[in-house]
């Protein structure tokens, strides 16, 4: 911010009491001039507000900033020898609002706002002038999604803490945590990953029966694994090189007439595999019991065009180790 410097032909003025520094001050009770800055430029101002007696803003007043040119609409709070010391608020132009306490001109500590387009966006902590600077919270939303960003920041940036960013048509949530400027994925709720609170159950793991269909000769031999759903058994074949986890259309229509309990994210999107494209929806299921185990929050791509179900690695990221035994027709599951 440029350095005011007032001019001293300003003229005693209309007096405000302390009590009204929080609103704006009689416009018709002011005195207009010029402000001088150091590079030489000048720009017209209207103050309204008390002076103390070398003419310098001194107590409640408002600062109006008449040019077109100018980037500030208004400084308004309490002034102490000319500059904001206190409680204040500075409004720019473009709609950026800064209020809070001021030293010297400079935001220490309040609030940040502005609405552009469809997003609005809000800060509130520690500045540094006008720079978000220290322990705050800020927050951007438009029409898409809402990003929350809490901690301690630098220059504008979140620095270390957290960001949370959730997309509002999809619900899709994203949560990272910075150390040191950098940014580190925590959690989607898009994706499966291991938490200990979600398998419920006593044992250190499961034992899983596969089920062979076809045969290494006739090149079909396949496994299939038994997911119990809603209390009803559902196979799934076992496709250790598919990452997701899917659920066909027909076993998905299947699934909600028999009352399962799931969170639709309403997440369209095309995947791709070995057989071609195929168009998908994100959903997740409150639980799913396999084994002796119930695996709760199980996230899976329910097929919009096809019946394909497969248990891919998608769901078995959920366990912190998995074998297989091909041999015995076993998988078993480490909690």
């Amino acid at each position: 911010m440029k350095k005011i410097i007032l001019l001293t032909s300003l003229l005693l003025i209309y007096n405000i009491s302390l009590s009204q520094c929080t609103t704006h001050s009689d416009k018709n009770n002011c005195l207009e001039d010029y402000i001088l800055y150091t590079d030489g430029t000048r720009e017209k101002i209207k103050y309204c507000g008390a002076l103390n007696n070398r003419g310098e803003k001194d107590g409640c007043g408002t600062l109006y900033f008449l040019d077109n040119s100018s980037a500030y609409e208004y400084f308004s709070g309490r002034w102490e020898n000319g500059s904001l010391n206190g409680s204040g608020e500075i409004k720019y132009k473009n709609g950026e609002i800064y209020s809070g306490e001021f030293v010297n001109d400079k935001l220490k500590n309040g609030s940040f706002s502005k609405i552009e387009n469809d997003t609005y966006w809000t800060y509130e902590g520690d500045f540094n002038g006008f720079t978000f600077e220290g322990i705050g919270k800020e927050t951007v939303k438009n029409s898409d999604r809402i990003v929350s960003r809490v901690g301690r920041f630098f220059a504008d940036n979140l620095f270390e803490g957290k960001e949370e960013i959730k997309f509002i048509n999809t619900g899709v949530i994203i949560k990272n945590e910075l150390v040191n400027g950098v940014s580190n994925l925590v959690f989607r709720n898009d994706v499966n990953r291991r938490s200990i609170d979600d398998i419920i159950g006593d044992k250190e793991f499961t034992e899983i029966d596969l089920t062979q269909r076809g045969s290494i000769e006739d090149n079909t031999l396949a496994y299939d694994v038994n997911l119990e759903i809603n209390g009803i058994e559902y196979e799934f074949l076992l496709d250790s090189g598919a990452m997701s986890f899917t659920v066909g259309k027909l076993m998905y229509e299947r699934l909600k007439k028999a009352g399962v309990k799931y969170t639709d994210l309403n997440n369209i999107e095309s995947v791709f595999g070995v057989g071609g494209e195929a168009l998908t929806n994100t959903v997740i299921f409150d639980e799913i019991k396999i084994g002796d185990y119930i695996v709760k929050n199980v996230v899976a791509k329910v097929m919009l065009d096809n019946n394909s179900s497969l248990l891919g690695t998608g769901f078995l990221l959920k366990f912190s180790d998995v074998h297989w035994n091909m041999n015995d027709n076993k998988l078993i599951l480490y909690k």
